[in-house]
């Protein structure tokens, strides 16, 4: 008996240390738990660039500070309401399920993009979502609390799915430029020229107005501008044979000579002794890889494509770049230094001839 009482009382210590052992572990993980920071995310901005339709000509909205309806701004001011907490979980589970890398397989264009910028105790950082074509699911929500935190006496977001024609009128709303404002043109002619069929296209024209100004108060030199990429094959004789037509309709007097760039790839003619100016020929069938498309290759004025010519320098690479107006059948680049900005006298000159060749 009195083994079998040992027995039983060492197992009723081992029980108990176990016992004893398991709420320590515990306690200690609640320590543990509370002594670990609470991560909370918060929304710190809302913005939405639509390319719909709306009845107000609201097109782009920036919550809690203002919205944008034809060319006005307008600050929210008292107006914009806060997120609940569900509205919060809910537009980040919306957001979350945009594809991080969306894809336009079928040639749409993009009718709405959507940027929340969400800050925690880690990062500052902004959830992206395009919409091309049709509107991801729950999108009917996303747009009703849009539409109450901005202050719900507007539709300011609808999600409708119906692109707004960018027509005369529409341009007028939304610039307050009219036909009368545009020196060498007119609103027909700066929309076609650079191919601005929708809101969404004008972003960054919008958001920096003075290059609307700068452009249409020096459209009569905007028109000759680039802003389509062409590649239209020729011969090295017919480039050759265009130099010297248009070095004799200017004027000039250096002749013409071939130049190339065996670390670009590039070949060129110049046409030299035209008011101190060398003007490059470039075939554009060979060029057209060294014209580049926004993300800072451009003029930052006219927005207008630019020709690089990379350069060798030891162990750097450096760039000579060019402004320049193609010829009336797109197969050549008629190129002067570029001139950031400015009225680019020598170019507008030399235009206004191209123009006049067959």
């Amino acid at each position: 008996m009195r083994r079998s009482n040992t027995r039983f009382i060492s197992g009723t210590i081992a029980v108990l240390a176990c016992c004893v052992t398991v709420a320590s572990l515990l306690s200690a993980c609640r320590a543990s738990d509370e002594d670990k920071p609470v991560i909370t995310t918060e929304i710190k901005s809302i913005t939405v660039m639509s390319a719909e339709e709306n009845s107000e000509n609201i097109w782009y909205i920036n919550w809690p500070g203002y919205y944008v309806a034809g060319n006005e701004y307008v600050k929210f001011e008292d107006k914009a309401l806060e997120l609940t907490e569900d509205e919060k979980e809910y537009i980040l589970s919306y957001m979350n399920s945009f594809p991080s890398d969306p894809k336009n397989a079928d040639g749409s264009e993009c009718i709405c993009r959507i940027w929340v910028t969400i800050v925690d105790e880690k990062s500052n950082r902004s959830l992206i979502g395009s919409v091309y074509g049709d509107y991801p699911e729950g999108t009917d929500r996303f747009c009703q609390i849009i539409n109450r935190v901005c202050g719900g006496d507007k539709e300011f977001l609808c999600a409708n799915g119906n692109m707004q024609e960018m027509t005369d009128e529409y341009f007028t709303a939304i610039t307050g430029y009219t036909d009368d404002d545009i020196k060498g043109g007119t609103i027909r002619d700066v929309v076609e020229h650079l191919c601005l069929d929708n809101t969404i296209q004008c972003y960054h024209y919008f958001l920096k107005n003075w290059v609307y100004e700068f452009i249409l108060d020096n459209y009569e030199l905007c028109r000759m501008l680039p802003y389509e990429v062409y590649s239209v094959p020729s011969s090295d004789e017919e480039c050759r044979a265009y130099a010297e037509e248009l070095a004799k309709a200017l004027g000039a007097t250096g002749g013409v000579t071939k130049g190339s760039s065996d670390f670009a790839g590039q070949e060129w003619y110049e046409i030299n002794g035209y008011k101190n100016t060398v003007i490059r020929i470039y075939r554009t069938d060979i060029v057209s890889k060294d014209i580049r498309n926004y993300g800072g290759w451009v003029d930052s004025y006219y927005e207008s494509f630019i020709i690089y010519e990379p350069v060798d320098m030891g162990e750097l690479e450096g760039a000579n770049s060019f402004d320049f107006v193609y010829s009336n059948d797109h197969k050549f680049a008629v190129c002067i230094t570029h001139e950031e900005g400015g009225r680019k006298e020598a170019l507008y000159e030399a235009g206004l001839v191209v123009l006049t060749l067959d």
